[in-house]
């Protein structure tokens, strides 16, 4: 036949039949895979499946409604029905999504530390204050965080503010508990007894070396004339 896929069958055609035009059904698989085409024979693609579907297609409500076959799950317009964890009134419609938008009722609710109570949307549940936490840390500063439930960070991120071992500086590095405080690096201006000697040094210097510091051999300051010439320096901190 002309359309090039059915055969005539017969023989010996009349000669209105000999262009042999093809008056059989198309029969082609759908898109749908649910249906053939029963279109006359024609050329290119068939067109969109117009059948009825013999099965209902639901929404996500529950409500079924038969439709053109191959059509994608309609669009409900009614409100949700699923089960949700407020008693509030749903304002959403119905969806297929996994989970519901949330709930933007305003409700009262009291901030975790029970300092104070807000008016906040109803799917907000951790409510937080200007309260300082104040817990104590481990390594013995207290919590800045706002006031919260369970336990605070464990990473502190504080000045660590200890003593150095000479008792004149504070640590300024980030808490480092339960490890040392690193090297002290203020420093001093130290002086002999006699004053005629000065020396910058570092804080950390002074620790290791102790707090006295060998006079000139040049001096002669009478303080000299009756014990050895090491001297009890003077410690004076830079500004």
């Amino acid at each position: 036949m002309n359309c090039g896929r059915h055969q005539c069958g017969k023989h010996n055609c009349a000669e209105q039949e000999m262009a042999h035009l093809c008056n059989k059904k198309c029969m082609k698989r759908l898109p749908c895979g649910s249906h053939d085409c029963d279109q006359p024979c024609h050329s290119g693609d068939c067109k969109e499946c117009t059948k009825t579907s013999i099965k209902k297609l639901s929404c996500d409500c529950g409500e079924e409604v038969r439709v053109q076959c191959g059509a994608i799950t309609p669009e409900c317009k009614k409100r949700c029905a699923r089960v949700h964890a407020c008693a509030h009134q749903v304002t959403h419609t119905c969806h297929n999504k996994e989970t519901c938008p949330p709930c933007y009722a305003q409700v009262q609710r009291t901030c975790v530390g029970g300092h104070d109570t807000s008016t906040v949307y109803c799917y907000e549940d951790k409510i937080t204050c200007n309260v300082m936490c104040g817990k104590p840390l481990p390594c013995g500063h207290k919590c800045q965080e706002e006031y919260h439930n369970g336990i605070c960070k464990k990473e502190c991120k504080q000045h660590c503010l200890i003593k150095c071992k000479n008792g004149s500086h504070n640590c300024v590095a980030t808490c480092h508990y339960p490890h040392k405080c690193p090297s002290c690096k203020e420093t001093f201006i130290l002086k002999c007894k006699c004053g005629n000697k000065e020396q910058r040094a570092l804080c950390s210097f002074v620790q290791s070396n102790g707090k006295t510091l060998q006079c000139g051999t040049g001096c002669t300051a009478q303080v000299h004339s009756t014990q050895p010439r090491r001297f009890v320096l003077f410690l004076k901190t830079t500004a």
